[in-house]
């Protein structure tokens, strides 16, 4: 979801065209950053055309910046300039002030300095899209998430869409005693079992038929088809009441401080399970669980898959002639 850069209380500036909109502005607010600034430590500088790093001594061992570790991370220093990333970019291709090729080359060459208070930063919808077609294989999303969470800590955040409502029940659940009334969706014909070796995360579904009703949204009903399609293949999951969100939106715009506690709370319940694999019917879940949870908490110690892989991996096809499993399922269009 497209975002675009402000001030927080006691935070560094207001990027300039801030409020003209997610794709739009010219960004390049004057906020120090200490980012590329000749003189300032922890950043980094060019000098003669190279690259210097200049990050902090502490006894007299040099100590990598966040940024230095984020460009070495991402695999930023093989950037190529080809320009591929931003020719693919859907936000590029609509406002030629964004530029993923450039982003990465005023990083290398210390002329971003201005780059964590530019609403450009929260414009990039890290679809991963740059990544895929990078011949040397950049990861530019993962570059960016980082310098959104170096930006917030300068006073930096994006503007949500839906009013933010999806980051505020994010950082709800992070309360430990919260209670929440999950599996008022699951009808008397869903079965479940306390004792399955499977888990079906069901993430923010039951929430998104409140916020999006206006556009139709049927989570609860995709939901339902998930432990349909799993009791079809005699998979009677467990399904867990204290669940909470992933939490994939706030490790993506940059608010890891929020997303540990997060992600520690569903390790632990998914852990007590004993499960040894998790479904899941969202992609977002899906690559959370199994790539950013033992990034930044711990493995789940438990195969992560999407509910597509599960029906590949058994061969199973949706056409009654077609299936290993003919039953009573029936697929409807919605």
């Amino acid at each position: 979801m497209p975002l675009r850069g402000r001030k927080r209380a006691g935070g560094g500036a207001l990027p300039a065209g801030a409020g003209a909109g997610p794709s739009a502005g010219t960004g390049g607010g004057a906020a120090a950053t200490g980012l590329g600034v000749p003189g300032r430590r922890g950043g980094l500088r060019s000098e003669g055309g190279g690259l210097r790093e200049t990050g902090q001594r502490s006894g007299g061992v040099k100590v990598e910046s966040a940024i230095q570790r984020a460009i070495r991370s991402s695999r930023a220093y093989y950037c190529l300039e080809c320009g591929k990333c931003t020719a693919v970019c859907p936000i590029a291709l609509r406002n030629p002030e964004v530029s993923p090729r450039r982003t990465v080359e005023e990083m290398l060459l210390g002329e971003g300095d201005g780059l964590l208070s530019d609403e450009l930063l929260w414009s990039c919808l890290t679809c991963l899209r740059c990544g895929q077609v990078c011949p040397s294989g950049v990861a530019y999303a993962d570059f960016i998430r980082d310098l959104r969470v170096e930006a917030r800590r300068a006073g930096q955040e994006g503007l949500c869409t839906h009013g933010q409502a999806i980051q505020a029940w994010m950082r709800m659940m992070t309360e430990p005693d919260l209670r929440q009334n999950r599996l008022d969706w699951l009808d008397e014909g869903l079965k479940t079992s306390a004792d399955s070796d499977t888990v079906y995360f069901v993430g923010c579904l039951p929430y998104y038929d409140v916020l999006f009703r206006r556009i139709g949204a049927q989570g609860v009903e995709i939901a339902r088809a998930v432990v349909k399609i799993l009791n079809h293949l005699g998979i009677e999951p467990q399904i867990l009441p204290d669940e909470r969100c992933c939490g994939h939106d706030l490790l993506w715009e940059g608010d890891v401080a929020h997303f540990r506690p997060l992600a520690e709370l569903n390790s632990a319940l998914l852990r007590a399970t004993g499960a040894r694999r998790i479904v899941t019917a969202c992609p977002e879940c899906a690559r959370t669980l199994k790539v950013d949870y033992p990034a930044y908490v711990d493995d789940l110690g438990m195969e992560v898959v999407h509910i597509s892989q599960l029906l590949a991996d058994l061969k199973f096809d949706a056409r009654p002639e077609r299936s290993r499993r003919v039953g009573s399922l029936k697929f409807e269009k919605v």
